[in-house]
């Protein structure tokens, strides 16, 4: 499968094998949903791809974030996913 994304300026597309995402059937999403996890799942084995990264990608249930740190200025955030 070739998956070509493009945007900028007054570009924007997401093609599958040169079809746009939105114009395949549910059965051919489904069979390209299967293939990118498992692509996925094999990038997490050969860690080239962490699984941070991945549930970074997933809308969080809770972001919380501290006020600045007198010494560093630094504050810290807390993130939460109920899974």
């Amino acid at each position: 499968m070739k998956v070509v994304k493009t945007y900028g300026c007054t570009a924007a597309g997401f093609t599958i094998d040169g079809m746009s995402y939105a114009e395949l059937t549910p059965e051919q999403k489904k069979a390209f949903e299967s293939v990118v996890i498992m692509r996925i799942r094999e990038a997490l084995a050969d860690s080239s791809l962490y699984i941070q990264d991945l549930i970074d990608c997933l809308q969080y249930d809770d972001h919380k974030c501290s006020e600045p740190c007198e010494q560093c200025g630094d504050s810290v955030s807390t993130t939460t996913w109920n899974i």
